[in-house]
């Protein structure tokens, strides 16, 4: 009588460890389900934050005097300095030449660049023959600004007169640069709250 019923046992030991198995399958399978629906979740919630996010962008005046800008504020022009130290770091950017920053450098700079303009600029890094000539020796060029001068506001016309230095060995050579600016939305990569419009360059110091 008992040999019959053996088999049977063993049957309904494995029968219930396979339903065992499935609900601990099951249940693991909704924890994960709902970590990746929480992680999914918090995802979404940061990035929504980081547009959100504004960067702490002091303004020092000519007295020295720091305050905070409020970048929120679309009425908040861009004070002289601001527009003279812009300037400098622009020139800085597409004057100087390295061929391991360069596109680094250059990229910063058409950040702050309208569409057409910046398309002018970046033709002449990639097509013009000087540039090239540039980049297959390896030169290196350093930048030091020497003056800014505000032409004119509203909009902006600002020259720059610099100097550039090859670390080859070459004669340093004075330029001055006019950029034409206008007004913009201040930014995280554009705090200054200026779009380069117009650039023309020189070699000769007037």
């Amino acid at each position: 009588m008992h040999t019959p019923s053996e088999p049977l046992q063993r049957f309904k030991v494995f029968y219930g460890s396979s339903v065992l198995a499935l609900r601990v399958s099951a249940f693991a399978n909704l924890v994960l389900v709902t970590a990746v629906a929480l992680l999914v979740y918090n995802l979404h919630g940061t990035r929504a934050q980081m547009a959100a996010w504004k960067p702490l962008v002091i303004r020092v005046d000519q007295a020295g005097k720091a305050e905070p800008v409020d970048l929120t504020l679309a009425d908040d022009p861009p004070s002289e300095l601001e527009a003279k130290v812009f300037a400098a770091d622009y020139i800085n950017k597409i004057a100087s030449f390295d061929p391991h920053t360069l596109n680094r450098d250059l990229g910063l700079a058409l950040q702050c660049t309208d569409e057409a303009c910046a398309r002018q600029l970046l033709n002449y890094f990639q097509a013009d023959p000087e540039m090239k000539k540039l980049k297959d020796a390896g030169t290196i060029l350093q930048c030091r600004t020497n003056a800014v001068q505000i032409l004119r506001t509203n909009p902006w016309e600002i020259r720059v007169e610099y100097t550039l230095t090859n670390f080859a060995g070459n004669e340093p050579r004075a330029w001055y640069a006019l950029l034409s600016l206008k007004p913009a939305t201040r930014s995280f990569a554009n705090p200054f709250g200026l779009l380069v419009t117009g650039v023309r360059i020189n070699t000769t110091i007037h």
